[in-house]
């Protein structure tokens, strides 16, 4: 199984509650009894880590908002087994996704540094062992992400982020 990072877009007043209610966040992300999941939710597999390695590489400080993309927001409510939820509102995520949208597939390879990666433990550590195949992955996921972050910025939406 491992570590799968979700997104699920969130209007104010839904981020309003939860921020109100976080016991409510378990509900909300796992409706029916975790039977269904909310709408427009997406998960990003066993790529998170690596996304996050890419855009911090394109980071130019510590404050930029490619560090907000995976792990954005403020903690509410109970941990997940990974940490818990994390609320983004919606002039945060509007700022992400104007800013990954202008990632080009070039500087993420620029930035893909298997070995680096490899050292740094990062998460699920396959880089080296399947190369290209690996930044495919990346890439696949990250194109995912990106466009999640577009349609919720058109929108006006916030997010829920989360692992599992």
């Amino acid at each position: 199984m491992g570590m799968i990072a979700y997104f699920t877009a969130a209007n104010i007043t839904q981020l309003n509650a939860l921020r109100e209610h976080p016991e409510s966040v378990e509900d909300f992300l796992f409706p029916n009894d975790g039977d269904d999941e909310p709408e427009n939710t997406i998960d990003i597999d066993k790529a998170w880590h690596g996304i996050h390695f890419l855009l911090n590489k394109l980071a130019d400080n510590e404050e930029s908002p490619f560090n907000q993309t995976v792990f954005g927001g403020e903690a509410v409510g109970e941990d997940f087994g990974y940490g818990p939820a994390r609320l983004m509102g919606p002039d945060l995520l509007k700022e992400v996704a104007t800013l990954i949208a202008s990632v080009t597939p070039e500087a993420l390879e620029a930035a893909y540094d298997p070995k680096a990666m490899t050292a740094e433990d990062i998460y699920p550590g396959f880089w080296e062992r399947d190369g290209r195949e690996a930044f495919d992955y990346l890439m696949h996921y990250f194109t995912a992400l990106s466009e999640f972050y577009q349609a919720a910025a058109e929108r006006g939406d916030g997010a829920v982020l989360w692992m599992a």
